[in-house]
């Protein structure tokens, strides 16, 4: 009888943890609870770029707000990209 734990798909970059014995974050999760936490993270995005769009559309300083969110944008892909 095969005894080893069994990984769901994607999830070998955790390997060397269960092997220490320690336990990855979101693995063995149902699928309820995937499905859930990715529809609540997808909300959020959708809601923050439907805010913006709508703030553009009804807000006099169109400038400034445009300027706050282009260096936002810089300074995210900045951040990420120096993670990488």
């Amino acid at each position: 009888a095969n005894t080893s734990l069994w990984l769901p798909p994607f999830s070998h970059a955790c390997s060397h943890e269960i092997d220490s014995g320690q336990q990855c974050k979101g693995v063995g999760m149902s699928l309820g609870w995937i499905l859930l936490v990715d529809t609540l993270a997808g909300s959020l995005i959708f809601l923050s770029l439907s805010g913006v769009i709508l703030w553009l559309q009804t807000s006099r300083r169109r400038g400034i707000g445009l300027m706050i969110f282009g260096v936002s944008i810089v300074a995210t892909l900045g951040l990420a990209l120096t993670r990488l």
